[in-house]
């Protein structure tokens, strides 16, 4: 089982970069809504919700270790 989380945690999210990266359309319009837009991790809209609900936490974990 922990072999298997750390597989979804590290070798999924790149096969499926690598494997279903989908070419892009000539149409701006139909690359928008099909194809979508590649974010880094640090630039994500979800990433930097979870980072600031996040630091907080452990910055106190930190701080009384």
């Amino acid at each position: 089982m922990a072999i298997a989380a750390v597989l979804v945690v590290t070798l999924n999210p790149a096969l499926r970069m690598l494997l279903l990266r989908v070419k892009p359309y000539r149409s701006k319009i139909a690359n928008a809504l099909l194809v979508g837009k590649y974010y880094p991790e640090e630039k994500h809209p979800v990433s930097r919700i979870l980072f600031k609900m996040y630091d907080p936490v452990w910055s106190v974990c930190l701080a009384l270790s």
